[in-house]
């Protein structure tokens, strides 16, 4: 990687064809990801381009995810249960506050009767 002066614009146009995503963005700008990241502690437009291009690529994950809902695949209608339906009981965990210890009783269940 050569040592190069970039511009912020140079930057913030790297985001917007990247999605924000700081290693795709040091390919194309052929500097290390550290390099992107001090542009973006350098110059608050830089960072707010790459945080909203962030956020532009989580809005495009989340259509995507409601339309894997809407086909009714599985591993989504169970990603969003257990993210967003976490509040109504659904989910992976048990949830225990304080210094209350809580025991889980799990008992086997045999499908072949004698």
């Amino acid at each position: 990687m050569t040592p190069t002066k970039l511009t912020a614009p140079q930057l913030i146009e790297s985001a917007e064809k990247n999605f924000g995503l700081v290693s795709l963005m040091a390919k194309d700008l052929d500097v290390a990801p550290q390099t992107v990241r001090n542009y973006m502690k350098r110059y608050v437009s830089v960072a707010n381009a790459v945080q909203e291009q962030r956020e532009a690529l989580i809005d495009r994950g989340e259509l995507a995810l409601r339309d894997a809902i809407a086909r009714g695949e599985n591993w989504a209608v169970t990603l969003i249960l257990k993210t967003l339906g976490r509040s109504r009981g659904y989910g992976d965990s048990v949830n225990v506050d304080g210094n209350i210890a809580a025991t889980i009783k799990i008992e086997y269940v045999n499908d072949t009767t004698a």
